[in-house]
């Protein structure tokens, strides 16, 4: 009960709760782990997945990166859909997970940690694609990277189900 109350304290430095402290230096370290695999840096991004600083490997392992990416032509709706890419109707966010990352940058021994964590294998990008979905996807389009069918034997081993991309899920 003490550690609830001294945890509720403001602390000394700007007035912010050890919780709230927590959550953005959390949020501190997973904007780390997810630059570091944009950067295409392996290393560090097990680096710091294993050497978490105080916070959950799992807790890193959703992280999420939210980008505004332009839309294709054909997808644009809504009264600005004939602007030629001027205005709100050009642009779609984009959600992606450190594991979603990883498949697109063929990160294979990253791939395996984060894989190794609860959910990570389920997580859905903004498409509702998994690590699995994405991979699949992208082996279709031509530009898997080479190592693309060692990623999926990691993702199917870590209990990822096949699913045909694009098709509607149903619960069983």
């Amino acid at each position: 009960q003490q550690q609830q109350q001294q945890e509720q304290q403001p602390s000394p430095s700007f007035g912010l709760t050890r919780a709230i402290k927590s959550v953005l230096d959390r949020r501190r370290v997973g904007g780390r782990l997810l630059q570091a695999i944009k950067d295409g840096n392996e290393g560090e991004a097990l680096h710091i997945l294993r050497q978490t600083e105080g916070h959950s490997p799992s807790a890193l392992a959703w992280t999420k990166k939210a980008v505004k990416a332009p839309q294709p032509q054909a997808k644009r709706r809504g009264m600005y859909s004939n602007n030629r890419g001027r205005g709100p109707a050009s642009l779609q966010v984009q959600i992606m997970y450190p594991a979603h990352l990883a498949v697109a940058s063929g990160q294979q021994e990253l791939l395996q940690a984060l894989c190794e964590l609860p959910g990570v294998v389920e997580q859905r990008n903004h498409l509702y694609h998994t690590p699995l979905d994405m991979l699949r996807k992208i082996q279709l389009s031509g530009q898997a990277p080479p190592n693309a069918d060692a990623m999926a034997q990691v993702l199917l081993q870590a209990g990822a189900r096949e699913r045909v991309v694009g098709a509607a899920s149903t619960v069983p």
